[in-house]
């Protein structure tokens, strides 16, 4: 097959957009957003270098071509949206916003989390957040509403999707 080669360029990864916003459990939080359509150029992270297969590669460009993009097969998909209003892979469906940008396929659904700096956080916010962790027994990830609510404040959560004409 081969038919779509793996070519890393104009991608970033995880590690290195993660960084700029300090270390897990220290410097940030992790709110689940849910699974939602986000536009594919707006995804600019992979999870690592190296990561994508080219068998996986090929047999995804194989089934788009023979059943089209399936978009009610997203829940691989794990994305991070950060503070400078892009995406990243997290943690699994790398090949899907890949392959979406070589095909121009315009947007795709995955699970969206939404990365909150603490530095953005007033004392008594962060005092708030670290009481709901620790009730909740997690470390950073949270579903809790005080977290959205933190998201809706700080303009950290992804833009409403819009149809555009062309």
């Amino acid at each position: 097959m081969g038919e779509i080669k793996i070519d890393y360029t104009g991608w970033e990864y995880y590690d290195q957009l993660i960084k700029q916003y300090g270390e897990q459990n220290e410097d940030y939080y992790i709110y689940f957003y849910g699974y939602k359509s986000v536009y594919v150029d707006e995804i600019k992270g992979l999870s690592y270098e190296g990561v994508l297969s080219q068998k996986k590669l090929d047999l995804l460009y194989q089934s788009i071509k023979k059943y089209g993009y399936l978009y009610e097969r997203y829940r691989d998909l794990h994305l991070i949206y950060l503070p400078n209003k892009t995406y990243t892979v997290a943690t699994g469906g790398n090949h899907r916003p890949y392959l979406a940008k070589l095909l121009e396929i315009k947007k795709i659904i995955g699970l969206v989390e939404i990365l909150i700096p603490k530095n953005l956080l007033a004392d008594e916010q962060i005092l708030e957040c670290e009481k709901i962790l620790d009730e909740e027994g997690i470390d950073v990830h949270t579903r809790n509403p005080y977290f959205y609510k933190l998201c809706e404040e700080y303009d950290l959560l992804p833009p409403k999707m819009k149809i555009r004409i062309s």
